[in-house]
């Protein structure tokens, strides 16, 4: 049998207010070159609250699964799903051509996905042995069916942290944060002019050629598609 309806997903626990800054202010004036004395000087606050900004735009984009009032990140967390035996997709008709297959669980969307355990009842699955994880979203259950009895539990963490998270995003990001802190300045959505005409100019809008409809730069924007979620999650 395979679970069909929608888990109870839970925060199990959440990431700090330091672990949600994944790239710090130092790295980000390193990348850009943003002052911190002088014309021109932002401050540490003001670049943190710009990653920030950058980052929950990101999670955003992904389509990470929420829970409760908390926004939903790229930090990592422990993170849990419950499927209870009302999901259970019970048509018997279906059950003799299911025997022996492997049964999968849609799980509520984070990535990337760095540790998981299961519990069938219970009973705690090895992974592997009786279940293996493909992708970031979907659990396979290896020789059989899940349980039609009991809760199914998986308990997974996912996120990155400082460490972990990817080069090519930390230079994206310091971009999305350079493209903000330019815009104190400057109109930055100004993307070209061309004076002799008199004048003309095109910008940077979202949903233009250079920055997606949610506000990230198309590069990062881009570079976020293997931790968004397919339709099938949203």
């Amino acid at each position: 049998m395979t679970p069909t309806g929608r888990p109870k997903f839970e925060v199990v626990t959440p990431a700090t207010a330091e672990g949600r800054l994944l790239v710090p202010a130092a790295t980000i004036r390193s990348i850009t070159g943003i002052p911190s004395t002088g014309t021109g000087a932002v401050t540490d606050d003001a670049i943190n609250q710009m990653t920030l900004a950058a980052l929950a735009t990101m999670a955003r984009s992904c389509r990470f699964a929420q829970y409760r009032a908390i926004p939903p990140t790229l930090a990592q967390e422990s993170v849990q799903a419950t499927w209870q035996p009302d999901c259970w997709d019970w048509w018997p008709v279906r059950a003799p051509f299911r025997q022996g297959q492997p049964a999968t669980l849609l799980l509520p969307w984070r990535a990337p996905i760095t540790s998981i355990e299961i519990a069938e009842g219970d009973t705690d699955l090895e992974e592997d042995v009786d279940f293996r994880l493909l992708g970031s979203g979907v659990v396979e259950r290896i020789n059989g069916c899940w349980a039609t009895s009991g809760n199914i539990v998986a308990a997974y963490v996912a996120g990155f942290t400082s460490a972990t998270l990817p080069a090519d995003l930390v230079s994206l990001i310091g971009d999305q944060v350079r493209m903000s802190s330019d815009r104190l300045a400057i109109d930055l959505n100004l993307r070209s002019e061309d004076v002799p005409g008199v004048w003309s100019g095109t910008y940077n809008v979202a949903g233009g050629s250079s920055v997606d409809t949610g506000g990230l730069m198309m590069p990062l924007y881009d570079a976020l598609a293997a931790y968004r979620a397919p339709p099938s999650f949203a």
